[in-house]
Formats: C-alpha cells, sequence, structure tokens
C-alpha cells in the first residue's frame, strides 16, 4: 500500500511578483510525497496568485487521505482543485515510472528536446523601473521576454521594454480589460513593437468579446485564464489563435497531453506555461516538452534559493539537470 504526506514551503523571491490581480514577495508551495517500502515520489502543487485555496490545501489533502486513494482513477475523480489534483497525480506518476524502471518521458512516451528556449518575465513595472530590471535580471539572455501589464498603465512599460532590450514582447493582461473596444484601443497604441502574442487580454467568461477580438486584433490572442482541465477546442478556437497549457491548470500529465493534442488538431498554436513554481514542478513540464510553439517556464529563476535544482538555464535555454 502506498502512503501520501504533504509539507508547505515558503520561498523568497527575488523581485516583488506583481500582476493585475494581486503581488507578493514571497510564494508559499506544496511538496507531495507518496511512497511505498522501496520507492517515494514528489509532485508540487502551486496555486495562482493570492489564491484562497492555499488555506484549504491541508484540510482537503487530510480528507484525500481518509478515503486511501491507491490509483490514478481514483485521485482523477476526488473533485479536488486542480493544481492540488496535479501534485498528487504527478507524484503518483512519478513512482509508477520508478515502478517501471522507467524515466518519467518513457513512461509517458514522450521524447523532449534536451534544451527549451523560455521567456523570462516582467511583472508590473513602471517604465522608469525597466531599465534596471533588465539590467539586475540580464534579460539579454532570453530570445523573447512576457511582460505583465495593467489597465491603469498599460502602455509606456511595453514601449520602454521594447526600446530597451529590442527583444520580441509577449504582454500578458492577465484578464484586466473588460472589453474588445478597450483592447483593441489599447494595441492600436502599441504599433511598430515586436509582439509575438497578447495573453487575456479579458476575463474568461467574456467568449463573445473573445470571438470579436480574434477577428479584430492585429495580434494573436492567447487564452490562458480560460483554459481549464477540460478539452473543449472548439470553444478554444472560436475564442482564441492559441492557448497556454498549465500542468497546475490540467490536472495530471496525462491530461495536458491530451488537451495539447485536441488544440493542435483545431490549428491552434499551443504554449506549455506555469505557475510559480520550483524546478520540481518546471522539471516535470520539461519532460512533455516536445513540440509546443512557446515555452513559459522561468518561474523557479524567480526565487533566491531554488531548493531542488532539478533544472538548469544557461543563455535562456532550459535542461533537466536531475
Amino acid at each position: 500500500m502506498i502512503q501520501w504526506s504533504i509539507k508547505t514551503i515558503k520561498l523568497p523571491l527575488r523581485m516583488t511578483w506583481k500582476i493585475s490581480r494581486g503581488q507578493f514577495d514571497t510564494k508559499k508551495n506544496f511538496i507531495i510525497e507518496v511512497r511505498d517500502e522501496d520507492h517515494r515520489a514528489f509532485g508540487e502543487v502551486a496555486f495562482p496568485t493570492a489564491s484562497p485555496l492555499e488555506d484549504q490545501a491541508h484540510e482537503r489533502f487530510s480528507k484525500l487521505l481518509d478515503e486511501e486513494v491507491q490509483s490514478l482513477e481514483g485521485l482523477l475523480n476526488t473533485g479536488l482543485p486542480s493544481p492540488m489534483m496535479f501534485g498528487l497525480t504527478s507524484a503518483f506518476t512519478h513512482l509508477q515510472a520508478q515502478l517501471n524502471n522507467q524515466s518519467l518521458a518513457e513512461y509517458l512516451g514522450q521524447n523532449p528536446r534536451e534544451k527549451v528556449p523560455t521567456s523570462f518575465s516582467v511583472p508590473i513595472l513602471d517604465a522608469s523601473a525597466m531599465k534596471d530590471y533588465i539590467e539586475n535580471f540580464n534579460l539579454e539572455r532570453f530570445k523573447a521576454l512576457k511582460l505583465k501589464i495593467s489597465t491603469a498603465n498599460p502602455v509606456a512599460p511595453c514601449i520602454e521594454l521594447w526600446h530597451q532590450t529590442q527583444k520580441p514582447l509577449r504582454i500578458d493582461a492577465n484578464q484586466s480589460f473588460q472589453s474588445t473596444n478597450e483592447v483593441l484601443r489599447w494595441l492600436k497604441k502599441l504599433k511598430g513593437l515586436e509582439i509575438e502574442f497578447i495573453e487575456q487580454p479579458m476575463p474568461a467568461g467574456k467568449v463573445d468579446d473573445y470571438i470579436q477580438l480574434k477577428e479584430e486584433s492585429p495580434y494573436p490572442i492567447i487564452g490562458d485564464e480560460s483554459i481549464t482541465d477540460k478539452v473543449e477546442p472548439d470553444l478554444w478556437q472560436k475564442q482564441f489563435h492559441g492557448v497556454n497549457f498549465k500542468l497546475m491548470k490540467s490536472g495530471s500529465y496525462q491530461n495536458l497531453l491530451a488537451q495539447k493534442k485536441a488544440a493542435q488538431k483545431a490549428g491552434l498554436k499551443t504554449m506549455l506555461g506555469c505557475m510559480v513554481e520550483t524546478s520540481l514542478g518546471i522539471s516535470g513540464a520539461l519532460n512533455l516538452a516536445t513540440d509546443f510553439d512557446y515555452y513559459d517556464l522561468d518561474s523557479f529563476l524567480f526565487f533566491k534559493k531554488e531548493p531542488f535544482g532539478k533544472v538548469g538555464e544557461e543563455q535562456g535555454l532550459l535542461s533537466l539537470t536531475l
């Protein structure tokens, strides 16, 4: 019989991580351990910024233990929030790979890239702070940069980051805008910048607005918060040019792979993204890094002292170290 445990980790960040729905200087995540007599494996739980679910994690986990779940199917039927589901299913999947004497990639039938190019994220900043941020984090080594913005100041930081770096920009509004017209007026002011895509500019519930925006936007629109653990390629295709898949939203390796397959069949661009995770979570994602169009797996670089050392980065390229 396998046994489960959970612990909390609190890690100081190298920057104040600020996006439209909140900010923090320390990230609290959870580490799940599953073990039998001879093996042990781990999974990470990383909730979105300022999520109230963090306070429920230990209680929800205790209820799971009462059910003595011993299979992947059982875990998938617990009804837990997706980040908790991933922590559990990933640990269980790692354990099964060990029992089969396989690497995780082999167990999942994947042939991942040895070097994965990631963007690096810039939190909401005033334009005046951009130069120092670029220098402090040596952003020149990344081929693309991802900028968080808010409706309070959505133009100047984009222009300043582009002028300072001449790097392709991925701009993430985290649902800040409330209508298609607002977004379009904003995008007109960004003319002349090299922008790869705009990510989730409006709330997830504004389906009709996204359908209109997809038709009229001068830049590709990528869905993030609109993408849950469901496989909904028809709905995604109506609203977006591409979709951002995160293991913490998909709930399991297996489900993310099913989502990617469905999205690609529908002709959508795909991105493999992350929450603010350590290299434990990012290493899992790298095992799936085969044929995505974009990668945004930089969050383990945000910590002052990253605890696991499972991923290395050199000149913006990520690779597994353990």
